[in-house]
């Protein structure tokens, strides 16, 4: 019975999508990670799989705030929102994390 935390992040059109897997073996983990992952804001979906079954997630919403001085955006603040099952983020979050990513190992797992 393992658990994967699968994150995926869009780069825009110049570069690839980053695809990471993160195996967990307790709760402290899990929790863990998944909280760093939100802290770094490094993610715009975060799924979880238990036993290669999608169990859930969350995806990255952000606000934008103009950019005078280059033009376009930048993003204020993001949050993270765990979509309702059957939804349209929630076969987002399945699109994106489905495919496997680059295994990564915990530092420092929880003993």
């Amino acid at each position: 019975m393992t658990t994967t935390i699968k994150t995926y992040k869009d780069w825009g059109p110049y570069l690839h999508a980053a695809r990471f897997d993160y195996e967990v073996t307790n709760l402290g983990d899990f929790i863990r990670q998944v909280r760093n992952c939100m802290e770094d804001n490094d993610c715009d979906v975060i799924g979880v799989y238990h036993d290669d079954v999608f169990v859930g997630g969350w995806t990255q919403e952000c606000d934008y705030e103009p950019d005078y001085e280059d033009g376009g955006y930048y993003c204020v603040s993001a949050n993270y929102v765990r979509p309702q099952p059957n939804s349209f983020d929630w076969e987002c979050i399945k699109k994106h994390c489905f495919h496997p990513g680059i295994p990564v190992q915990l530092t420092n797992p929880i003993k």
